[in-house]
């Protein structure tokens, strides 16, 4: 991951907070080269110790009189008890093991116990962003930063802060038995966590947010009941052939003596595809066939379902990083009414909106929301969302109408979006966020039959004036270990 660190005539730099593998060539004594992984682990500069009293100590008081453990703060029968580690050094090494960001740099504490000038509390606070951790109402929002660590408390920030969910704490228990935080024999209880216990969960951490290796040049393998209509053996000669980008939905000519009929989920190559939007060709389902006065076949088909076309004995094996420039964008037929809408919440607005498919000065293709309001008295300015990247690798097979075996699942997008302009909200601003869906990016994935489809949504809540202009890169997907799906 080499927006974590890179290494460059044998000297390594740090480029943000983060755990990444590099790999790098090494040299024994007799000179003999050997190529290796090497683990990094980049942690934010700390400053000297200050003090107690959460203002960089890292020696509690011997006998903690806060009370409190599990996730937020609950009771305890162990406060008495003295440990290795306490909650805020906990959090802090997972921050850095986990490789989580902050998106709110503020220099705040959200906790009522925590010192804005401690040099645990951005730690703390990027937790509690995450939902790493939570805060209390009840308790006054306390965090009991000093007070000792329990196994539980451990485990269930690991397992949150890695992306699981969980509906109770048994199942996160299991999430942390299945993946190796710990052993499939320990129940992780309210007994104070110890070092090598630290080590071990926060070791496996890092090596669950590790992303995986991705080879770019291998094996792409898709096996699916499809029909591949680029063969002459099996009477598929194609004439001609129209997709629709957005819809998805085709229409073929065919020569006289193909043999297809409705129902069949064919593969069509993409050299004879008209549009140059899919570089990998497509997979269709056929709907309808008419013959027509010269016997030609005019066919009409539509993107089938995975199920549909793997039928009963299919395997997706694929890996890769997807090109931006094959994006196909989508723009949602509902969404500049919803904005026009939104926007004449303030009764002077006089807004004029427009969504649309763009590509930029630099090539680059993005949805472009536009609005103009001459009075500045609702929304006005740009909203660009540029076509992510997608990181992929997926094993997958299909015995029958749905999968049944996955044994790898691995999709993680980088995007970016470019904002400038303003709002003026009014006390008829709804209370709770509205979500707008702009439209849907469909990427393919280097193979015909299977594309990430992202759905992009603007998302709003806010009271008063704001004038904004900011750049936002981000990463975000899943992935499926261990028999469960975690967020990335």
């Amino acid at each position: 991951n080499k927006k974590v660190a890179t290494v460059s005539k044998g000297k390594i730099k740090a480029k943000k907070v983060g755990t990444s593998k590099i790999f790098v060539t090494v040299k024994g004594k007799k000179g003999k080269a050997k190529k290796t992984w090497v683990k990094i682990k980049v942690v934010k500069k700390l400053p000297k110790k200050t003090g107690n009293n959460g203002s960089g100590t890292s020696n509690p008081s011997k006998n903690p009189q806060q009370k409190g453990d599990g996730n937020d703060s609950g009771g305890s029968d162990n406060s008495d008890d003295i440990g290795d580690i306490t909650r805020q050094q906990w959090i802090s090494d997972l921050m850095d093991y986990a490789g989580m960001d902050m998106y709110n740099t503020s220099n705040d504490s959200s906790f009522s116990d925590v010192s804005s000038d401690s040099r645990y509390a951005w730690a703390i606070e990027m937790a509690l962003q995450n939902n790493v951790i939570t805060q209390n109402e009840k308790d006054s929002n306390k965090f009991y930063p000093e007070k000792y660590a329990s196994e539980i408390f451990a485990v269930e920030t690991s397992v949150r802060a890695l992306g699981f969910e969980y509906a109770n704490i048994d199942e996160c228990i299991k999430i942390a038995q299945d993946t190796g935080l710990v052993d499939v024999d320990d129940t992780p209880g309210k007994s104070l966590l110890t070092n090598w216990q630290s080590d071990a969960i926060l070791e496996q951490v890092a090596e669950i947010a590790m992303p995986p290796e991705i080879d770019p040049n291998a094996e792409q393998i898709v096996e699916t009941s499809a029909v591949n209509l680029d063969s002459v053996d099996n009477g598929g000669d194609i004439i001609s052939c129209d997709i629709n980008e957005e819809t998805m939905a085709g229409t073929l000519i065919l020569k006289p003596e193909s043999t297809v009929s409705v129902g069949n989920c064919v593969m069509i190559p993409d050299e004879v595809i008209s549009n140059a939007a899919f570089p990998y060709g497509l997979a269709q389902e056929i709907t309808e066939i008419t013959v027509q006065d010269d016997k030609t076949l005019l066919v009409a088909t539509i993107l089938p379902s995975l199920d549909d076309l793997m039928g009963e004995d299919g395997e997706i094996n694929i890996q890769g990083v997807s090109d931006e420039k094959d994006a196909i964008f989508e723009v949602s037929d509902t969404a500049d009414e919803e904005l026009l809408e939104l926007m004449s919440l303030s009764s002077k607005a006089q807004p004029k909106i427009s969504i649309s498919k763009k590509v930029d000065e630099d090539g680059r293709k993005c949805f472009e929301v536009k609005a103009q309001d001459e009075s500045k008295q609702g929304f006005y300015g740009t909203v660009k969302i540029y076509s992510p990247t997608v990181d992929y690798k997926a094993d997958i097979k299909w015995f029958g109408p749905v999968p049944t075996e996955i044994k790898e699942l691995y999709l993680a997008l980088d995007g970016e979006a470019k904002v400038s302009g303003g709002l003026q909200a009014t006390k008829e601003s709804p209370e709770e966020p509205k979500s707008i869906k702009l439209g849907e990016v469909k990427i393919p994935l280097s193979v015909p039959a299977v594309f990430a489809d992202i759905e992009l949504y603007l998302k709003w809540s806010v009271t008063g004036k704001i004038e904004l202009e900011y750049s936002l890169k981000h990463t975000l997907g899943i992935q499926y270990k261990d028999g469960h799906m975690r967020k990335i």
